[in-house]
C-alpha cells in the first residue's frame, strides 16, 4: 500500500482562517478524509503550519499520522514531506478537499503504466482566455479541472520536486512537475462535488453539505 502526504500546512491566505482545522459536526476538515480512507495506507503524513502544536490534532493520532511543519508554499510543503516518504508510491491530498470519494482514491493508486495519476473533472462552463485585452474561447472537450488526490511513484515525484527547487520551476499542483520534466500523466474522472474550501463563504456552503 502507499504512502498519503496529507496538506494541512496552509496559512489561510485567502480564506483568513487555517481552514483546514475547522470543525464541523465538531469533526476538524482534514478529519473527514483520515476517516474515509486511512486504511488504504501504510503510512500517513500530514503537514502542520510552524504555529501549530501536532499534539493536539486528536483525530489524526488516532489514524497514527507522522507530522512535519510545512514550508512557506504549497510546493515546498510537498517537498519536505517527501523526505519522510518509504513507500514506492504516494498520494497527495489536500485537507481543505473532503468530498474527494474513497474509489477515486482507490483509482488514482492504480498507477498501470504512468509515472502518475490524477484526480480531475471535465469542464462544464464554456472556458475563455484572455489575451491582451481579447477573450478567446478555448474547446472545452478537452479541458479537465485538476484536482487531488493525485498519485505518483515516489522516486519520479521526488525528482521532478528537487529538480524544480534547483531550476525554480513553481506549480500549483504536483502534476504539472511531471509534466514539465516529460514523465506520463494519467487521468481519473472525480466528481464536480470534490471541490476545496478556499474563501470564507464557502465556509457556510461546507458546512450545510457535511452536516448532512
Amino acid at each position: 500500500m502507499p504512502s498519503l502526504i496529507l496538506l494541512a500546512a496552509g496559512v489561510g491566505k485567502r480564506a483568513g482562517i487555517k481552514k483546514q482545522f475547522i470543525k464541523f459536526k465538531d469533526i476538524p476538515l482534514y478529519a473527514f478524509t483520515l476517516r474515509k480512507v486511512a486504511d488504504l495506507f501504510n503510512e500517513i503524513i500530514m503537514t502542520v503550519p510552524q504555529d501549530v502544536e501536532p499534539n493536539i490534532l486528536y483525530d489524526a493520532h488516532k489514524f497514527g499520522a507522522k507530522f512535519i511543519y510545512g514550508g512557506k508554499e504549497r510546493q515546498d510543503s510537498v517537498r519536505i514531506a517527501l523526505e519522510m516518504v518509504k513507500e514506492d508510491t504516494v498520494v497527495i491530498h489536500d485537507s481543505a478537499r473532503p468530498f474527494a470519494s474513497r474509489e477515486v482514491f482507490k483509482k488514482v493508486m492504480e498507477l498501470e503504466s504512468y509515472d502518475g495519476k490524477i484526480a480531475a473533472a471535465k469542464a462544464r462552463d464554456t472556458i475563455k482566455k484572455l489575451e491582451n485585452g481579447i477573450l478567446k474561447t478555448i474547446q472545452r472537450d478537452n479541458v479537465w479541472l485538476a484536482q487531488t488526490p493525485q498519485c505518483f511513484k515516489t522516486d519520479v515525484i521526488k525528482h521532478c520536486h528537487e529538480k524544480a527547487l534547483d531550476d525554480g520551476v513553481k506549480a500549483t499542483d504536483d502534476a504539472y512537475l511531471l509534466e514539465y520534466y516529460g514523465y506520463s500523466v494519467g487521468i481519473v474522472e472525480s466528481s464536480y462535488w470534490n471541490i476545496k474550501l478556499t474563501y470564507p463563504e464557502d465556509i457556510p456552503f461546507f458546512d450545510k453539505i457535511l452536516q448532512r
